[in-house]
């Protein structure tokens, strides 16, 4: 696109007595679009009166400044250049925004249509540009928001217990990253030092990949232990992983069976220990 055609866009983005009258043109473009946003106009009746389209609107005219401002700054329209980091970035933002509010990509889309609508702008490039800038970003967030209800599911997984006094327990379940064990082992750390403990018994047999999440455990445990002065017996490590484990001098007990790793953390706090066959 030719700097004179460019500098054309950008006074007519900028031109601060058409701003209100396109943002206000460019978000009705968008409501007609979205069944959503279009029934929560008719319900508010006053774009004003609802939160969330107050925040589409701030949203939607940082971006109409900030590409004017990149616009006057450049002699061809590139979305993909430097200078137009920051409005991609506010663009980005917002279809993430719209995504964790519970609209659909539809909705998402429906603003750069809109858009195209109200500039009656013929260069097809550029509106296909911010499709993908939108697409990407919505469908990022959507990612992110369930990683994080992932993450929150298996930090809650995994059990704290203390069966008795003396021997507080954690029963790792599942396939938990490093946040969930390190919040884990150190709910169990603290239940030990609240109840004056010398042992944790730590379980990783219904693990996912116990091998995976107990080499990232390991360290873990040994940093909370030594500052707790808490011994620490772990159950649910295959041969190999006891090895490798052993020889990095962990300071812990390593057993592949529960019942043998809840016998030895009972003789260690001394609770009797009768298995029943």
């Amino acid at each position: 696109m030719c700097s004179t055609r460019v500098e054309e866009l950008a006074r007519r983005l900028g031109d601060p007595a058409s701003e209100d009258g396109l943002l206000s043109r460019w978000l009705e473009a968008v409501f007609k679009r979205s069944w959503k946003l279009r029934t929560l106009v008719q319900e508010v009746g006053e774009v004003e009166l609802s939160e969330p389209l107050v925040l589409l609107r701030e949203r939607s005219r940082h971006f109409l400044e900030t590409l004017a401002a990149a616009l006057r700054g450049s002699e061809r329209l590139e979305i993909g250049s430097p200078g137009y980091r920051e409005a991609v970035q506010s663009l980005a933002f917002t279809a993430g925004w719209m995504a964790g509010r519970g609209l659909a990509v539809t909705d998402a889309v429906a603003l750069i249509f809109g858009l195209r609508e109200v500039l009656d702008w013929p260069e097809e490039t550029f509106y296909q540009s911010l499709l993908m800038v939108v697409t990407e970003a919505f469908a990022a967030s959507l990612v992110e928001r369930e990683r994080a209800r992932y993450r929150d599911a298996m930090e809650k997984s995994q059990v704290v217990c203390d069966p008795h006094s003396r021997l507080p327990c954690l029963f790792l379940v599942g396939d938990p990253d490093r946040h969930a064990l390190e919040d884990a082992v150190g709910r169990v750390m603290m239940l030990a030092v609240m109840r004056e403990a010398g042992v944790v018994l730590v379980d990783g047999s219904a693990l996912l990949a116990p091998d995976r999440a107990l080499r990232v455990a390991a360290p873990i445990l040994t940093e909370h232990s030594q500052a707790a002065s808490v011994s620490v017996v772990l159950s649910g490590a295959g041969p190999a992983l006891a090895r490798e484990l052993t020889s990095t001098g962990r300071e812990m007990e390593l057993f592949e069976d529960f019942r043998d790793a809840m016998a030895r953390a009972m003789e260690i706090c001394g609770i009797g220990w009768t298995e029943r066959r």
